[in-house]
């Protein structure tokens, strides 16, 4: 990983001035000849990165980020005209089709960054999440057991919220933006971000609050300009509930160790919908509040478990 690298290459750079040593345990193509050898330009440049791990593999997860974001406005640039700040446009068909090709290159992009960081694909593939069938399973099965659990009442009162929903709206909501923003947010932010000395703790605020929250801003741009009050308000309403539930899914995804939980609970989500807090009978209530309850009691036994 990035740490070990990092102390390699430091290691390295130290015996620059031995005279015809080859340093065993590193990489082969470190070869010091002469007290005026020097690094190749690619250990130059790692060298210069591995001083500055953290924030580096911050700016990494700033990066997949705004990728995600950037490369969904792309399609105007290309000459394909259509009001960006229109909220009723993001649900047509066309757009949807441009949008996912956007995002499946998003998510092509950040495995890159988190394959140049590994230097193994195994190893970047393995961070990220994407394990073997088992394993895997697992994880589905633990991410649905705990979304079900915290969602038991806004499915049981609220029922499915993509009723009238087109076949590529749906396509989007329980399979393209669950697998891709699963994947740049969870898998390759905190595969960049285990690499460093950053705890737990601060891995779930970055990968939930920060980063996944932060790109969903752009959704509120319409709605802020249009009524700013009402606008922050629900902004800041929705955004403190994907943060939660950002945080949620990078404690599930290092739990299980697989990226399939958060990505079948991200879809439970988008099935359900925002919950509905008009609580107008005693019932809908004691639902609402078992579901937390349970929720909060498993979320508990996980991260004991991480631990």
């Amino acid at each position: 990983m990035l740490q070990s690298k990092v102390r390699i290459y430091l290691s390295a750079f130290m015996h620059l001035l031995k005279p015809d040593q080859k340093l065993r345990g590193y990489p082969g193509y470190i070869w010091i000849a002469s007290p005026r050898s020097s690094l190749s330009l690619k250990l130059v440049i790692i060298h210069l990165l591995s001083m500055l791990t953290l924030p580096f593999s911050i700016f990494c997860c700033a990066l997949c980020s705004s990728l995600f974001v950037a490369l969904l406005y792309i399609w105007p640039l290309l000459g394909v005209h259509y009001d960006v700040l229109d909220p009723k446009t993001r649900d047509r068909t066309d757009v949807i089709k441009m949008r996912s090709i956007s995002v499946i290159c998003a998510a092509i992009l950040s495995y890159t960054v988190v394959l140049f960081t590994t230097g193994s694909p195994a190893e970047a593939l393995s961070l990220i999440g994407i394990t073997g069938p088992l394993k895997s399973l697992y994880s589905a099965a633990i991410g649905l057991l705990l979304t079900l659990t915290l969602m038991a009442g806004p499915l049981y009162y609220g029922g499915c919220a993509l009723r009238g929903f087109t076949k590529w709206q749906t396509l989007r909501a329980l399979v393209i933006a669950p697998i891709t923003e699963e994947f740049v947010f969870r898998g390759c932010c905190d595969a960049l971000l285990q690499q460093t000395t950053l705890s737990y703790g601060y891995r779930l605020l970055l990968c939930g609050p920060v980063f996944f929250t932060l790109a969903h801003v752009h959704h509120f741009a319409n709605a802020i300009i249009a009524d700013p009050v009402r606008g922050v308000i629900s902004a800041c309403l929705t955004m403190s509930y994907t943060g939660v539930f950002g945080a949620f899914c990078t404690a599930l995804l290092e739990s299980t160790g697989s990226l399939a939980g958060p990505i079948v609970s991200h879809a439970v989500c988008n099935y359900a919908g925002l919950p509905d807090f008009n609580f107008n009978s005693s019932t809908k209530a004691l639902a609402y509040g078992i579901g937390v309850f349970l929720f909060i009691a498993e979320c508990v036994y996980l991260f004991l478990l991480h631990y």
